[in-house]
């Protein structure tokens, strides 16, 4: 089986890194030919948690920039294939969505990384035929060295929505053996929708403060009154998630703290794509929030706050 994953972003290079370091047959398609010669060349640095650069050997990955054509025959002549979209969601864009559907064959396995709502129902609704499946992780990680390194700041899950085709069922599994053996600890799940509200309870908080305040996941309930901001987003956000349908614990408070401890070393994406002057997923994220609250007659002000400060502190 082949995993072809589109994206060499972080959470691209991660999952790269250890599918190849198990022995699984891994593609990487980057947007640059400059980062595919990198590793092609220079093979890809993984690095867990406080460890030094050095304590590791690089990791060789088959790596080509993304061009239709080639991709397009790679995919016909694999016979069982796995395609991991790890791209931001701003990359998703008409455009990008009309390469995928002259890509992918009817039955393809279409696994979907992003951050925030609405892709979803976008690629559905424009790739029948696909088994266009999201995928929620908590895994955090960071890219450096011109996309050569990636360092694994945070170990978390993955929870895979379970296919409706038994074809693309037998191919999940074989999918989750070969997750477990590259030690990434998956979960299949019937019912994913109230992971992905709470996966977007956690991102709301923690990328928009992360990028305003300009400090790490672990810095940010330090402050009182940071941690009282969080909380006070974070309430406004399950208001809004449970009026469309999320089934509340009482513990996502929790969950959202936890996440802080586990990913204390990491700088949230959109805390580097302020940094760099890179388009955000804040419209996805806290625009997501704004606009579902808006479905349900629910004012979200400060989300929508958070929408105009990363925008104006050059997010875009």
């Amino acid at each position: 089986m082949k995993h072809m994953i589109i994206g060499a972003g972080a959470i691209g290079l991660l999952m790269a890194s250890r599918l190849a370091s198990s022995g699984e047959d891994v593609l990487l398609w980057t947007r640059s030919k400059e980062q595919a010669e990198r590793l092609s060349n220079n093979g890809l640095m993984l690095v867990e948690g406080q460890e030094e650069q050095t304590d590791r050997r690089p990791i060789r990955v088959k790596a080509s920039p993304f061009m239709i054509s080639t991709a397009k025959r790679v995919v016909a002549e694999a016979e069982e294939h796995i395609v991991w979209l790890t791209v931001k969601q701003t990359s998703i864009d008409a455009e990008f969505i009309r390469q995928l559907k002259l890509l992918l064959p009817a039955g393809s396995l279409l696994l979907c990384m992003q951050n925030g709502i609405g892709h979803i129902e976008r690629l559905k609704e424009a790739l029948s035929g696909i088994e266009v499946i999201p995928v929620i992780t908590t895994e955090g990680a960071l890219t450096k060295n011109g996309g050569t390194l990636v360092h694994h700041t945070g170990r978390g899950q993955i929870h895979i929505a379970e296919a409706g085709s038994a074809k693309v069922g037998a191919l999940q599994k074989k999918l989750m053996n070969s997750l477990k053996k590259a030690g990434i600890t998956a979960f299949l799940s019937k019912q994913l929708d109230d992971r992905i509200y709470q996966k977007l309870l956690i991102n709301s908080v923690i990328n928009p403060l992360t990028a305003i305040y300009q400090v790490r996941n672990g810095e940010l309930p330090e402050h009182p009154v940071r941690l009282k901001l969080m909380r006070a987003l974070h309430e406004e956000g399950v208001h809004i998630v449970h009026a469309a349908g999320m089934t509340c614990s009482g513990k996502e408070w929790d969950m959202l703290l936890e996440v802080c401890r586990n990913t204390a070393h990491n700088e949230s994406s959109m805390f580097r794509d302020v940094q760099s002057g890179r388009e955000t997923e804040i419209d996805f994220i806290n625009g997501g929030l704004v606009a579902l609250g808006r479905t349900y007659g629910l004012p979200a002000p400060l989300n929508a706050a958070m929408l105009s400060l990363v925008k104006a502190l050059g997010g875009k």
